[in-house]
């Protein structure tokens, strides 16, 4: 929980509601989930193009 604490220090924005029940996204949290989500899979693609590349100027 230290590195959510320091992430939503440093963005200044909550991004988990903790209660004695449990931890939850707040608003905030789902929408920067999203964006995390588009980044990880864009990502991805860019690896893929990129060993592509490699493939192809070692041939």
């Amino acid at each position: 929980m230290k590195q959510m604490n320091l992430l939503e220090a440093h963005i200044g924005v909550h991004i988990l509601i903790r209660t004695n029940h449990g931890t939850r996204l707040t608003d905030a949290g789902k929408s920067l989930y999203k964006v995390a989500q588009f980044l990880m899979e864009y990502y991805e693609e860019v690896s893929q193009r990129a060993g592509q590349i490699v493939s192809m100027s070692s041939v």
